[in-house]
């Protein structure tokens, strides 16, 4: 069965019944970015780059797009251009009070922690070599649009570690942009989806992915897959390794 739920219209009502329990977990969580289709990918992100070229030479009259920001683009939005194929891991240390976040690039070496003040919404950045700190009292951004809907699948269901998940879409309008070029403006209305399975007997604000706001306040997803409109051929996965409860 599905339930349409629309972003702009986010009833806080619809979950009054939720009952949760204060997360309290270690979670590691793995990001691969995936080309899944390498002719679809490379169509579109080639549509991309010559519909931001006519842009530029429209407005500022300038044709230097290939040869100059091409490669860059490519390393931005291509996992294989960046050498970005190679899965990301990330461990989240939920606590009351404050959320411990370590990445590991590739999977294996440390790069960076930080440390999420929970009740400020900021966090403080340190290095993986020598702990020391790189930003204090950082500003946490937070995914707040209403340019989206859910749709609920709950009878699509799969247990991921001993929890029990339901299978939930959001569609939202997609608002990336390269060099002040906004990807709405070369290609309107475009949508990013992100298809999740979701446990609603835990939640947190701190998230790997760019979640909205409103969503994390009801759902927590341990499986995750983007794609887009724009650049079709590619995903972004993400799936919970391990959970481990705190005393």
């Amino acid at each position: 069965m599905k339930l349409f739920l629309y972003g702009i219209f986010f009833p806080s009502i619809l979950f009054a019944q939720n009952t949760r329990t204060i997360l309290k977990k270690d979670i590691e969580f793995v990001i691969v970015n995936e080309i899944t289709d390498k002719n679809r990918f490379d169509t579109s992100i080639n549509k991309l780059a010559e519909k931001i070229d006519s842009l530029l030479v429209i407005r500022d009259g300038i044709n230097e797009w290939s040869n100059t920001n091409v490669p860059t683009l490519k390393l931005y939005f291509d996992p294989r251009a960046g050498n970005n194929t190679s899965p990301v891991k990330l461990r989240y240390n939920y606590s009351h009070k404050k959320v411990e976040v370590m990445l590991y690039k590739k999977s294996k070496e440390l790069e960076n922690f930080k440390i999420i003040n929970s009740l400020k919404e900021t966090y403080d950045l340190y290095s993986s070599k020598d702990s020391t700190l790189i930003g204090k009292n950082l500003k946490y951004r937070f995914n707040n649009s209403k340019d989206y809907n859910i749709i609920e699948y709950r009878d699509s269901i799969k247990t991921i570690h001993g929890f029990n998940c339901f299978k939930v879409i959001i569609k939202e309008l997609d608002k990336r942009s390269f060099n002040d070029i906004d990807f709405q403006e070369v290609l309107p209305n475009s949508f990013i989806y992100k298809e999740m399975y979701v446990t609603d007997e835990f939640n947190s604000i701190y998230y790997p992915l760019t979640i909205n706001k409103n969503v994390l306040n009801e759902y927590f997803p341990l499986e995750v897959k983007i794609y887009s409109d724009i650049l079709k051929g590619k995903v972004t996965l993400l799936t919970t390794q391990t959970i481990t409860e705190q005393p």
